[in-house]
């Protein structure tokens, strides 16, 4: 132990808080591994700001030794503590975190359940798809959300039906979550439902599908997404345009006219894009309107339309 550190340790033995927290401050410029001891017992002073910086120090360091601290740490009555321990959890790869991490995920704090699941999460555990799995029905959404993800960095071909189920979730975030974290899976079941969120009632879960389905290049989905291109919300209507031009052919082109006169400019441009890919001949005249169109990357867009269209006719 160097001079310094000797000194500082000394520090956090005083009886002043603020002497305390000065000694956590400065001895992150000379931390090193004489200091984790001090650091465990700081860990569990009775002043918060005092553990947490502790943990924050604990993280820095990086000694397996202290991850037991740390992960003890997510259950602390501080939030700021709590939430210091939370990113420390998600930066620690010590083997040894996975047992802790396993056992709070039944602890009666939700707060503490979901941070451990994204302390899991990183160390894309196979032993933890069982547990993660069943935190899927967990009561938090915090919870639900935080084992969809971290059960998505697994890609087990075994949580793909449970995953699936939680398209279904009663809360939005959780279903955008699902859609996100499926994106491995290429399952006639996952393609369905996905189809199905296309109607759903937040038009997020609807435009994160029609993202999804693109990647999936189902053309059984071209209907539904044909379907949004009415959709009330721009947004919706311009990943609905993306993905026709991926799933979709020149019998769904057509419905595609109409947005080029959209009133959002992504939405012109989404659309004029889908036609180019999908030789979409007779929207020539349509599209080189837009060459006038005073948004520049839509009329960037017309321009790469119409090369592609005129491509297309000189090799056909």
């Amino acid at each position: 132990m160097s001079a310094e550190v000797a000194r500082l340790v000394e520090l956090l033995n005083s009886a002043d808080v603020a002497t305390r927290q000065l000694a956590l401050t400065e001895l992150e410029d000379v931390l090193d591994d004489s200091a984790l001891e001090p650091l465990l017992v700081a860990a569990r002073d009775s002043d918060a700001t005092v553990r947490e910086l502790a943990i924050v120090l604990l993280d820095e360091l990086g000694d397996p030794r202290g991850i037991g601290a740390i992960v003890a740490s997510l259950g602390d009555d501080a939030e700021r503590v709590r939430l210091a321990a939370a990113a420390a959890v998600r930066d620690s790869r010590a083997p040894e975190a996975v047992d802790l991490l396993l056992k709070n995920l039944t602890h009666p704090l939700a707060e503490v359940r979901a941070a451990s699941v994204a302390g899991l999460r990183e160390h894309r555990a196979a032993r933890a798809e069982a547990p993660l799995v069943a935190l899927l029905r967990d009561e938090s959404v915090e919870v639900r959300g935080q084992a969809v993800v971290a059960l998505g960095h697994l890609r087990s071909e075994h949580s793909i039906s449970a995953l699936r189920e939680r398209l279904g979730d009663a809360d939005p975030i959780v279903r955008r979550l699902a859609i996100g974290a499926l994106d491995y899976a290429r399952t006639v079941e996952v393609n369905v439902a996905l189809i199905g969120l296309l109607a759903d009632s937040d038009w997020r879960v609807r435009a994160d599908a029609s993202k999804q389905l693109a990647k999936h290049g189902n053309v059984a989905a071209a209907p539904g997404l044909a379907a949004l291109l009415g959709d009330h919300q721009w947004q919706v209507r311009k990943e609905a345009a993306n993905a026709l031009a991926e799933v979709a052919g020149l019998a769904h082109a057509v419905q595609l006219l109409p947005l080029l006169e959209d009133s959002v400019a992504d939405v012109r441009r989404a659309a004029a894009a889908a036609l180019g890919k999908l030789h979409a001949s007779f929207a020539v005249e349509r599209i080189e309107r837009l060459l006038k169109d005073l948004d520049s990357e839509v009329v960037k867009a017309a321009r790469r339309a119409l090369t592609q269209l005129s491509n297309r006719s000189a090799t056909h």
